[in-house]
Parts: structure tokens; sequence; C-alpha cells
């Protein structure tokens, strides 16, 4: 009796061992369970906010798309008006005339302001001699007038040509005669950059194109082959380095200067993406800063 009531209370040791350890196996289970719990909530709260805001964007991206705008933007700020640029850029008397509503009567002489400026050149549209002859009587007509028909504004495209430059050399004969040699070569401007064959008007139109015509380099490459002249992107690329470098960058440290001295500035901070930047993956967000003084500062623009 005594060593059946000993291992009843060895059994019911064990089990109370294995209880204690399933407890704490399952508060542990319970525990691990919360924090998982915990961590859902928090990414379902910020998956949930990032719907609301990419709801929100999407919005205010298809108001700006479809929804009346109380201005109009220009295409090159936002790349959306892709097919109804010509809608979007004429006269709203155009637009009037489509719809079949009556178009409004421009101003008397808006037309020729707008071309006072451009060269004029008088072109005359006459009758062959064996036409000039009377339907009526069958005798020669002679001319009485000119009647003034319409102007045309005529586009010429882009012409090139490669400028050859030589320079003329002189010697002194006299000295020559005495055994000396004195030579006397004409000055020819320097390039613009060196060693290259652009000239300032090459390079100002590769300049325009980039940075005020917003037109990529690739294109850029097709537009001078279509002109008869192979030049890359690589070429063009290099061109605007050095220019930047040698030209630029001079007067943007002079703003700077100007600027540091002003006491109120206006700053935009836009984020960029920068490729082969050194030490940053491809993905990372940089910021470009751009600063300028008030409208107030008068100091500014006179010493620029």
């Amino acid at each position: 009796m005594g060593n059946s009531t000993k291992a009843t209370v060895e059994n019911m040791t064990i089990a109370s061992a294995d209880l204690a350890s399933t407890i704490a196996e399952l508060k542990a289970s319970i525990a691990s369970l919360n924090a998982l719990v915990e961590s859902l909530k928090s990414d379902n709260e910020y998956l949930k906010n990032n719907n609301d805001l990419l709801r929100e964007e999407n919005a205010y991206l298809k108001r700006k798309l479809f929804g009346v705008k109380s201005e109009k933007m220009p295409c090159s700020v936002e790349q959306l008006s892709l097919f109804d640029e010509a809608e979007q850029e004429c006269e709203p008397e155009l637009l009037e005339e489509i719809t079949y509503k009556r178009a409004k009567k421009k101003q008397k002489g808006t037309l020729e302001i707008k071309l006072d400026n451009l060269k004029h050149i008088k072109e005359v549209y006459d009758i062959d001699e064996k036409d000039r002859i009377c339907d009526i009587c069958g005798t020669k007509m002679h001319r009485v007038g000119e009647e003034f028909v319409r102007h045309e504004v005529v586009y010429e495209p882009a012409k090139l040509y490669v400028k050859d430059i030589y320079r003329k050399t002189y010697e002194c004969r006299n000295c020559r005669k005495r055994g000396k040699v004195v030579m006397l070569k004409a000055g020819t401007p320097a390039p613009v950059i060196p060693h290259s064959f652009t000239s300032p008007s090459a390079l100002s139109q590769v300049i325009t194109d980039k940075f005020v015509n917003h037109m990529p380099l690739y294109r850029q490459e097709a537009e001078w082959k279509r002109l008869g002249l192979d030049l890359s992107r690589t070429t063009m690329a290099n061109w605007l380095i050095i220019a930047s470098r040698e030209y630029f960058i001079p007067i943007v440290n002079r703003m700077h200067e100007i600027l540091v001295e002003e006491k109120y500035l206006h700053s935009d901070e836009t984020p960029v993406q920068v490729l082969n930047e050194p030490g940053k993956p491809a993905t990372s967000k940089s910021y470009m800063w751009v600063y300028s003084s008030i409208r107030e500062s008068d100091e500014a623009y006179q010493n620029i």
C-alpha cells in the first residue's frame, strides 16, 4: 500500500510538471500571437492610411485631368495633354467657330502689329503677256495698278554650313635678307570649346533646345542628322558639360554671392532621383533646392 501511494504521488508530480510546461508553452504561444496581432494591426493601419492617401491622390489627379480647369496649364509642366494641345493653346474664337457659335470680330491692325518685326518680301503675281487680251474686243490690255491680297508667313528650315577659318601670314623680306625670320599672323577668335568643331551658334542651339524647348539629346541627334550633320548625343553632352563649367558656373557663383548678401530669400525644395550618384542607389531620393531673392530686392537685379 505504501509503494502504491508513492507511485501515485510520483505520477502526480510528473503530471503536474507536464501541465506546468504545457501552460508555459501556451503562455509563450499566446504572447507570440498577441505580438503578431499587434504587428498585423500596425500593418493594417499603415495600409489603410496609405490607401486613403492614394485614393486622395487619384481623385486629385482625376480632377486635374478631367475636371473643369480654372486656368490653362502649359503642356510642358504636367505633360498630361498630349493630343489636345492645339485646342488648349489656340485662340478662344476658333473654338467658338468650331462649335458653330459666332466668332468675335478681331480688332483692326492686330495682324499688322504682329508681323511688323519680320522681314517683308514683296511677291507680285502677273498675267502672261499672251493672256493679256480683252475677251470683248480682242485688243491688248494695259496695266492700271496692283492689288494687295494677303500676308503669308514663310518658314525656312535651318541650314548648316561649315566655316573654314584661315589666317594670313606675313613675312619681313628685309629681315630675311639679313638672315632673320620675322613672321606676323592674323589673329583669330578663340573657339567656344577648345579642340571642338562647334561654334557659338551651334552650341547655343543645343543649349536652347535642351533647356528651353525641353528637347532630349537623342531627339536633337535625329534633328541634326536631318540637317546633314551626324552629331552624336555624347558629343552634345560633352559640349553642355564644358560650357556649364567654363561659362555658366562662374555666373551661378556670382549670383550665389549676391543672394547670400540679402536679408530675405525664397527657396523651393524638389525631390529628384539621380542616376550614378556616388555612394547612393538609383532609387534613393535626392533634393534640388532653388533660391531667389524677393521681389522688392532691387539690389540683386542691379548687380547681376
